[in-house]
Formats: structure tokens, sequence, C-alpha cells
């Protein structure tokens, strides 16, 4: 027997699966075995994979493609795609806590109510439709991985309802990049999903590595040009995010003292630092929150400066126009006055003697009570 014919063969053998798998769906509608179409369903895929090679290699065999060749073609895809939709139907409909008939929960609510002799009362069922949650997409960034793990984890890895070729595609769909490329060459099987998800713990889940990502990420830092409390603000935030990343990764970055601490400095723009550093020489025991909560007071400082100024800068848009007359003209003088937050007095808190005799520490709970 030639290859062709081996081939036709078998491509023969392949439907005849499919067939009988839709076959006994029909048969066992009314009361499925879960396990064993979950089996069904994972070796359906297989069989699909199967027939994708064979029928290449008919029609590399064959001098050209035939109506016949894509006939076949086209009636076993829909034959799989149905055997598919009708196994992922009923795992859904057998889930926990999922009734996919309406009416028979109307019934035996009813049944149960009269064989207790009173009507039974059900919870308020919220009126409020939650947004779906979406898995972010991974790209292969050092620094996205641990939310992706943990939601992944929650939301597929973990789920008992799914099986693993159903994982599998959930996997693929959420990786790109250098990400995707791990398990490029991993055909997509029940089988290959562990291996799948191994290769990419052991690429990304690196605690050696994440910990330099969040290190370089802080000496990558763009320095503050200029005053502003947005962008202090930004540093900030930044600075804290890595910090309590290294943290979870069992690092103490508080206790870095000096170091750290010159590396957040060099960041400030000329004037914050000066202010800090005239701050620091007091201090004898001197520790990384204690900069952080610096930080956080010199933004509340500037972002109240910013705001007074934006105020008095303010033109009114209700301003009357006057006319010339004669030789007579008339002149309007605008005077712009600052108060002191801290004593009320005319000028801005970071001038006032009062606020600047104070400690640090006395500055912060300060300007934590204005």
């Amino acid at each position: 027997m030639s290859e062709l014919a081996n081939l036709i063969l078998r491509r023969g053998q392949l439907k005849g699966q499919l067939t009988r798998t839709a076959n006994y769906i029909c048969d066992n509608k009314g009361s499925p075995d879960i396990d064993q179409i979950t089996v069904i369903l994972e070796k359906t895929t297989e069989t699909w994979h199967e027939f994708q090679q064979v029928q290449a290699q008919i029609e590399e065999e064959e001098t050209e493609i035939t109506n016949e060749s894509e006939k076949y073609r086209s009636e076993f895809e829909e034959l799989y795609y149905d055997n598919v939709a009708k196994c992922n139907k009923i795992i859904r409909a057998a889930s926990p806590g999922v009734n996919s008939n309406p009416s028979n929960r109307t019934s035996n609510k009813s049944s149960n109510d009269e064989a207790n002799g009173h009507a039974s009362l059900q919870p308020v069922q919220s009126a409020i439709k939650l947004a779906a949650i979406e898995i972010p997409r991974f790209t292969g960034v050092y620094t996205e991985w641990a939310a992706f793990y943990d939601i992944y984890m929650a939301l597929i890895h973990e789920n008992k309802s799914m099986s693993d070729i159903q994982k599998f595609f959930y996997l693929r769909s959420c990786l790109s990049g250098d990400a995707e490329k791990v398990i490029h060459c991993l055909q997509t099987t029940a089988e290959n999903y562990q291996v799948a998800w191994t290769s990419l713990i052991r690429r990304y889940d690196n605690k050696r590595v994440l910990i330099q990502v969040r290190v370089k990420a802080l000496f990558d830092l763009e320095p503050l040009k200029k005053e502003s409390a947005v962008h202090l603000r930004t540093l900030i935030d930044t600075v804290s995010g890595h910090l309590k990343a290294l943290q979870s990764l069992g690092q103490t970055p508080d206790s870095w003292g000096p170091l750290l601490s010159h590396l957040i400095t060099s960041k400030l723009d000329a004037n914050t630092r000066r202010t800090w550093e005239s701050e620091a020489t007091k201090m004898e025991d001197f520790r990384v929150p204690i900069l952080i909560d610096f930080l956080k007071s010199r933004f509340r400082i500037l972002e109240a400066i910013e705001s007074n100024k934006n105020m008095n800068t303010q033109v009114p848009t209700d301003i009357p126009k006057f006319k010339k007359s004669g030789d007579r003209s008339s002149s309007f003088t605008t005077t712009t006055s600052f108060r002191c937050y801290n004593c009320n007095g005319s000028h801005s808190i970071y001038k006032c003697t009062k606020f600047l005799a104070l400690t640090i520490l006395e500055r912060i709970k300060r300007t934590n009570d204005l």
C-alpha cells in the first residue's frame, strides 16, 4: 500500500473517532459524565491536531488540491467545532452553583416551599452587575510578572472546572512578546499545559533577577529638574512602589540607610535637596522612612503654594472696560498677597521663620495638622 493510501486511511480513522464522539454526546446528553466529557474534549483536540498533519501530508502528495479534498477538510472542521462546542456547553452547565434551566429552578423552589409548609426567604439579589475581571496581557516585562501570576493563578490555573486544554488556550491568549516565545514551540495539547506553565515560572519567577530589576529601576529614575508638586508626587509614588516590591521579595530596603538616601536625594531638585540636607544634619538616627515622610510633607507644601499661586494669578473675566475721555486716563494696579498657613503672616510658608525653626519631624506633624 502506498504512503498516500496509508494517509487517506488514517484520515478516515480520525474522522470516524469524531463521529463516534458526536454519537456519544448525543446519546448521553440527558445525564452526561462530566469527567468523561472532559477527557473526550482533550482527545478531540488531539485528533484535530493529528488531522491537520495528515491532511497537510496528503495535499503535499497530491499534484493539486481537489474539490473532494477541500470538502473532506470542511466536513471534518465542522464536525470538530460542533463536538468542542457541545463539550464546553456541558462542562459549563455542570459548573458549581450554575443551573442552565431556569424553569427547573422555579419548579424546585415551589415544590420545596410546599413541602416545608411555608415560603422560604430568598436572599435579595444585587442589581449591580460587576465588570468582568480581565487577565492582564504579559509581555515578558519582569515588573509585570507578579500581578500576572497572581491573577492567572486565581482565575485560570486553580480553576478546577476547566480542563488543561482550556487553560492552555487561555494561557496563549494572555501572552505576547518575549513571554509568548517561551512556549511558542509547544503544541497546544492537554499534556503540554503543565510544561508550558512550568517553563514560564522558571523563566520569570526568578527572585534574584526580579530584585535586580527593581534596584535598577531606582537608579534609572528621572531626576527632577525644577521644583514641582506633581513631579515630586510621581517620584514619591514610584520610589514607594519599588520599595514595597523589594519588601515582598524578602528584602529590607528601609535598612539600606545612606546608600538608598543618596540614591533618592540625587533625584531631587536643588531646592528640595538643599532643604533636606539642612534637616538631615540635625538627625542622629537616620532612616529611609523619615526621608519619604519628608518628601510627602514637602509635596503638601508645594501643592498648597502652587494652588495659592494659581488662585492669585487668575484674571477675572468680568472686569468692565473703560474708554478714555479727553486727556484723562485711568490706571489700575493689582496686588498679590500670600498668607502663611503656619502663622497667618503675609508670606509663603516656605519663608516662615517659625516653620523653618521646627525640626523635620515637627514640620511633618505640623503639615499634617494644617
